[in-house]
C-alpha cells in the first residue's frame, strides 16, 4: 500500500500542475530563446544551455511536487519526504543557477507549461 501512495502522489501533481499552467507564458521557452541569442554571437555553447534549461526545470518540477507532497500528504512519512525533496531539489538548483551565470546562461524562472 505504502509503495502505490509515492507514484500516485507524483501523478497527481503532475496533473494538477499541468492544468495550473495551460495559459501562462512558458519560461522555459523564453529562456531558451535568450540563449538562442547567445549562442549565435558565440558566447555560449548550446548543448550545455539546453542541459542546464532542462536540467533546471526538472529541479522546479520536483520541488513543486515535494510541495505537494507537504501540504497534502496523508501520513507523516509523505509529508516528511515532501520536505527532504524541497530541501535536496532547491541546493541543486542553487548549483545550477551558480554553473549557468559562470557560463552566462539564462536559466527558467518557473516551470515549463510542458510539465
Amino acid at each position: 500500500m505504502n509503495k502505490l501512495i509515492i507514484p500516485a502522489l507524483a501523478a497527481l501533481a503532475v496533473l494538477l500542475i499541468a492544468c495550473s499552467n495551460l495559459k501562462r507564458n512558458d519560461s522555459v521557452k523564453n529562456a531558451e530563446q535568450k540563449n538562442e541569442a547567445k549562442i549565435d554571437d558565440e558566447s555560449v555553447k548550446q548543448d550545455i544551455a539546453d542541459f542546464l534549461v532542462k536540467i533546471a526545470d526538472a529541479r522546479m518540477m520536483d520541488s513543486k511536487e515535494g510541495q505537494l507532497a507537504v501540504t497534502n500528504g496523508t501520513t507523516e512519512e509523505i509529508r516528511a519526504y515532501g520536505k527532504l525533496m524541497v530541501t535536496d531539489q532547491a541546493k541543486l538548483l542553487n548549483e545550477i543557477k551558480i554553473i549557468a551565470a559562470k557560463r552566462n546562461i539564462v536559466l527558467p524562472t518557473d516551470i515549463s507549461n510542458d510539465k
